[in-house]
């Protein structure tokens, strides 16, 4: 007979309503999240503070990253195509960080002027795309790990993981920006996807092969083509589009007018960068004591629909407040609550979709939303913006704007949780896919 667990490990398993046997593979996907979303979290900033300064071609900036999203994807569904998943997630960072050494050393060697803001721009619309892809590859990682009543109980966790990394990010930035300046930012961010790459590896080494009935081979995956066939014969995809395009009408708008305010506020772009950095890393630490003392326990009890109704819901007061006083301190309050609305509830709920979902939509269809769909729907949001404000709309009617908009949402959120829970219902076994510790 097996001895009975220690009392310490037992009392942490009620506490982070934990199953036998899932701890191990819990700890590596939340180092994994950690590690990439701490090196998006360093880019990041740099990147806002750069669109701060370039306030005035976001739009153009932000086609431009549709475009280059659009033009990666068929090189990301013929790298699906070709190599093992496992193999996958390892190669597309290690690009990533290719490509980061690359921008090092031309942003170091560069004076200002037009050469160097030609290479920030660019920097803006390659740091754009590619977090979009390595966020993306996790949470397809970790659905392909966790079915979907695991999901519900341990995505709030595993989110925190990668908030945690959110958080150490920005701080990073905050610590070292100043004395060793932006372009340093660059191979900090590298080291991490380093870290991040050797995680992917040895969590798809743990994983076990896939037991749907209608998973498919990695030699299936056939480009974007599959993803858009995926994606339009199945119904309830469709409404994870649908929910995904009218949460980035709330973003999109929110971050143009923060570039808008914060240029106007902060002349100086060293400050500028502390601002973004300082924002950031609040909203995230607001998200992690969300994440631990409630989301796993709201989705575990009540399932995914609450979580996807609380973030258009606070969508709905935030933009209303920031339509009524149009200040620098609301603005950040909006973008706060927004951010730990979204990472502690809509994004885990969100991803907890796709584990009733087959390896085709999760490998094919989830990258091709979270990239090219995502990416499109920015542009729209972008060039609608950029046409409200030419038209002489002010700052808080354009705030006004988002709440019709945020209200469609959460009616749609309504019917998306309850297909999810047909769904998780139809599909039986709540088995974990990974191994035992």
């Amino acid at each position: 007979m097996a001895a009975p667990p220690p009392p310490h490990r037992t009392a942490l398993q009620r506490l982070l309503n934990l199953a036998p046997g899932e701890r191990a593979g819990l700890l590596r996907g939340m180092l994994y999240g950690f590690l990439v979303l701490a090196g998006h979290a360093v880019l990041k900033p740099v990147r806002d503070e750069i669109g701060s300064e370039l306030r005035d071609w976001l739009p153009v900036l932000w086609t431009w990253t549709f475009i280059g999203t659009c033009a990666l994807a068929p090189l990301y569904g013929l790298a699906a195509a070709r190599w093992p998943k496992e193999r996958l997630v390892p190669r597309v960072l290690l690009v990533c960080i290719g490509c980061l050494a690359v921008f090092w050393v031309l942003l170091r060697g560069l004076p200002a002027g037009p050469n160097r803001t030609a290479t920030e721009a660019v920097f803006y619309v390659w740091a754009s795309v590619f977090n979009l892809y390595t966020v993306s590859l996790f949470w397809a990682q970790m659905t392909a790990l966790y079915r979907s009543e695991q999901g519900r109980r341990l995505f709030g966790l595993l989110t925190l993981g990668s908030s945690m990394g959110a958080i150490a990010g920005p701080l990073l930035v905050r610590l070292l920006a100043g004395p060793l300046g932006n372009a340093q930012m660059l191979p900090i961010a590298a080291g991490l996807l380093g870290g991040a790459a050797v995680c992917a590896r040895a969590t798809a080494l743990r994983a076990l092969p896939a037991t749907d009935a209608t998973a498919s081979s990695p030699g299936d995956l056939r480009g974007v083509a599959t993803g858009l066939r995926t994606l339009f014969r199945s119904r309830y995809l469709l409404a994870v589009a649908g929910y995904l395009l009218l949460s980035l009408v709330g973003a999109g708008f929110l971050y143009f007018l923060k570039a808008e305010i914060a240029g106007e506020a902060f002349s100086d772009r060293a400050r500028r960068l502390e601002f973004f950095a300082l924002v950031e890393a609040a909203g995230n630490t607001l998200t992690v004591l969300l994440q631990v003392f409630v989301t796993g326990r709201v989705m575990g009890r009540f399932g995914t629909l609450p979580a996807l109704l609380v973030l258009p819901v606070l969508t709905v007061g935030l933009f209303a407040a920031l339509g009524t006083w149009t200040t620098l301190p609301v603005l950040v309050a909006c973008d706060l609550g927004r951010r730990a609305g979204n990472y502690a509830f809509s994004k885990p709920a969100r991803e907890v979709l796709y584990t009733v979902v087959d390896e085709r939509a999760r490998y094919r269809a989830k990258p091709l939303l979270d990239t090219v769909v995502y990416r499109g729907g920015d542009v729209g949001i972008a060039w609608l913006y950029e046409a409200l404000a030419s038209a002489g709309m002010a700052a808080g009617a354009l705030a006004w704007a988002v709440v019709p908009c945020a209200l469609a949402w959460a009616a749609l959120a309504i019917p998306l949780g309850r297909g999810h829970r047909r769904r998780e219902a139809s599909t039986g076994s709540s088995e974990p896919r990974i191994d035992p510790e």
